[in-house]
């Protein structure tokens, strides 16, 4: 269900999230042992094939053409596979939702992805994207 607007937020930049923390996304070539370890932790799971909550808890999987515009960065050696930044981002695009997916070089995550040509990309994208 789409929450009511007062409960959405306007524009989203994502930087290197788990996007798929269901088994196919830790499956193969899926997200480390150690990282696993975590989300199944955070999912209360023993095990990712038929842990009840990663579909639900998987931002993949909630993807609808309400939502707002959404601005990725990921880099290619990432420890959380790129592939699920890139199926993120091609699922927004079909709901018709603004997307700026930007793929980076070597394997930084989260804020280390953060320089400052990318940090004023960011700001002026966000700029932009909330005074529409």
């Amino acid at each position: 269900p789409t929450a009511p607007a007062a409960d959405r937020f306007d524009a989203v930049v994502e930087l290197s999230a788990p996007l798929d923390l269901t088994a196919d996304g830790v499956g193969p070539g899926g997200v480390d042992a150690d990282f696993e370890r975590v989300q199944l932790d955070y999912l209360g799971c023993d095990v990712s094939p038929g842990c009840p909550d990663a579909q639900a808890a998987s931002p993949l999987f909630a993807v609808d053409a309400s939502d707002p515009p959404v601005f990725i960065v990921h880099a290619e050696e990432d420890f959380i596979p790129i592939e699920q930044a890139q199926t993120f981002a091609e699922s927004l695009d079909a709901a018709g939702v603004d997307v700026v997916f930007e793929r980076r070089d070597g394997s930084e995550h989260a804020l280390g992805l953060l320089d400052d040509p990318l940090r004023d990309r960011i700001a002026d994208w966000l700029r932009d994207t909330l005074r529409a």
